[in-house]
């Protein structure tokens, strides 16, 4: 039996996709700033939002490098499909993450990306995601499972408000 819940465990830990969307959440600091990082994904790849209560607001598609892989960073757009209609199409950056992670990062506190925040949120099913870098395509899905919690707490302790329409 300890073998089957290790292995079971294994599996679940390890696996390339997570289940569901999860937020968390720092800060304040000591200047008042709260960090929000909600996320699905796995080892491999994610689909991440990330901000704070003061300016930033972020959406990438991140995946793990290389060893050694440097990433120069140029301009790419991101797709985002949260529903039948056509993809979310944004002006992002390919660049590094962090050590381990590459990837294609829309910024900025927009309209735009704060209507696919919420978009991500109000997902049911699949979350389509793709990006084009000088001519190179690629594409994953994510799960919509939680999506609804995670999003709602990066509205409210990002401060974030949808636009009028």
């Amino acid at each position: 039996m300890k073998k089957y819940f290790f292995v079971s465990f294994a599996l679940l830990v390890f696996s390339s996709t997570s289940f569901a969307w999860d937020a968390t959440v720092t800060g304040p600091d000591v200047f008042g700033k709260t960090k929000v990082v909600a996320f699905d994904g796995g080892l491999s790849d994610s689909l991440i939002v990330q901000c704070d209560s003061e300016t930033e607001l972020s959406v990438a598609y991140i995946f793990k490098k290389k060893e050694f892989q440097e990433i120069t960073e140029v301009p790419a757009k991101l797709f985002v499909k949260t529903t039948d209609t056509s993809p979310t199409v944004l002006e992002a950056t390919f660049r590094n993450w962090n050590d381990n992670y590459g990837g294609v990062v829309a910024s900025g506190k927009t309209d735009d990306i704060i209507k696919l925040v919420n978009s991500i949120g109000l997902a049911k099913g699949k979350i389509e995601v793709g990006y084009e870098v000088a001519g190179v395509r690629d594409s994953a899905s994510f799960s919509s499972n939680k999506s609804t919690q995670a999003i709602k707490t990066v509205f409210d302790k990002c401060k974030l408000q949808l636009p009028a329409e």
